[in-house]
């Protein structure tokens, strides 16, 4: 399995192709790790709680629970939380986008045209001629107009 890098996302995002599930689901998980890290260590130093309550506080804050038997009373510590809010909600929300993109099948190509992200996609010449042919008519139009 290929490693996956923001610039190997950033490309296949430009090349107009979307990435595996598997690719989707990693970004998702370094999400969760990143956040939870964060939320962890913040909550420990700013708010003094212990590794495990911490932990606990930012994984309820993550996933919407929020039971309230435990909440930040400082500033800082609100902020941490507002930080962990917010992108677990943003979290959330990319697992069900993932999961709703491995339920429903993609939309089928209209008939007669081809995949935009395909090389072979492309006729150049045929578009040349379209091009060529349209010049003509606009040329003939305005000696039309200034007749």
């Amino acid at each position: 399995m290929a490693r996956l890098t923001a610039t190997r996302v950033r490309a296949a995002s430009a090349r107009g192709q979307v990435l595996p599930w598997w690719a989707r689901w990693q970004i998702v998980a370094a999400l969760i790790a990143a956040v939870t890290v964060v939320g962890t260590v913040g909550y420990t130093l700013i708010e003094g709680w212990t590794l495990w309550d911490s932990f606990y506080m930012t994984l309820i804050t993550i996933t919407t629970v929020g039971y309230g038997d435990r909440f930040p009373v400082t500033l800082l510590g609100r902020l941490v939380g507002l930080f962990v809010m917010l992108t677990g909600v943003g979290i959330i929300a990319a697992l069900a986008s993932i999961l709703a993109s491995l339920l429903v099948p993609p939309p089928a190509p209209e008939e007669g045209t081809t995949p935009a992200n395909t090389e072979a996609g492309v006729d150049a010449a045929r578009l040349a001629d379209e091009l060529a042919s349209l010049r003509a008519e606009v040329t003939a139009l305005r000696a039309e107009i200034r007749r």
